[in-house]
């Protein structure tokens, strides 16, 4: 889980989506309103899991899944999002360049 580098606060589950959710590309503690960012290692980790739902409808395309099949992989997918992607969320008190 991640900690707010300003006062050192673990962040829940919770308060994590609820900030990964918004445009803003920073995120804001919810202890001390510190701006935070998530390091240049963490989005590259993030985004390597949220690229597993645009390649899992790809194959769907290529292989003749059924939809049963397709569904269940796509909620073993989700859920494994969920449970990884906290995990992989580093936060830095300064933005960095992604390159």
């Amino acid at each position: 889980m991640p900690i707010c580098t300003n006062c050192h606060h673990q962040w829940t589950r919770r308060e994590l989506w609820k900030a990964s959710l918004s445009l803003k590309p920073s995120m804001t503690c919810p202890h001390c309103g510190a701006e935070q960012y998530q390091t240049k290692r963490s989005r590259k980790k993030t985004s390597m899991l949220l690229a597993v739902i645009p390649v899992t409808m790809l194959l769907s395309m290529l292989v003749d899944w059924g939809w049963g099949s397709l569904v269940l992989y796509l909620f073993i997918v989700t859920d494994a999002i969920v449970v990884f992607y906290p995990k992989g969320v580093e936060l830095t008190g300064e933005e960095e360049p992604l390159w």
